[in-house]
């Protein structure tokens, strides 16, 4: 089975965060082109916002990912996991864990818009065999 994940990285400099936009399928087989869209970002930005509104699968390789960044920049309150999937909530609360990371902040946040189409992003794509 073919696996796909693209990550758009749409920059928020004057708010010292980054929103990361998924599409399709984040699992173990899709999680490098995750960690190619944060690598360089992080030290540069202080908040990451995962929008996984778009994503339509997640396993723990995705959700490991995830950690890996969390313990990267410091802690869950440094990424924000936004429209967060069913089967992804029910991975953390399997894990035993529902705190690892902010879910509620978005509040603050109101005035962002993660679909603008008119800001730049960088687009990271990948088509995996699985």
């Amino acid at each position: 089975m073919k696996y796909r994940l693209d990550v758009k990285v749409r920059p928020y400099p004057g708010q010292d965060m980054v929103a990361l936009l998924m599409t399709g399928t984040f699992s173990a087989d899709t999680r490098e082109e995750f960690e190619k869209a944060y690598e360089p970002l992080v030290g540069q930005y202080a908040y990451f916002i995962i929008d996984l509104s778009h994503v339509d699968g997640v396993d723990m390789g995705g959700l490991g990912a995830i950690l890996k960044l969390r313990d990267r920049v410091g802690g869950k309150d440094r990424v924000l996991l936004f429209n967060i999937p069913e089967m992804l909530k029910k991975l953390i609360a399997d894990m035993g864990s529902p705190d690892l990371f902010c879910t509620d902040r978005l509040t603050d946040l109101d005035s962002i818009n993660l679909d603008q189409s008119d800001q730049s992003t960088l687009s990271y794509q990948s088509a995996s065999e699985s």
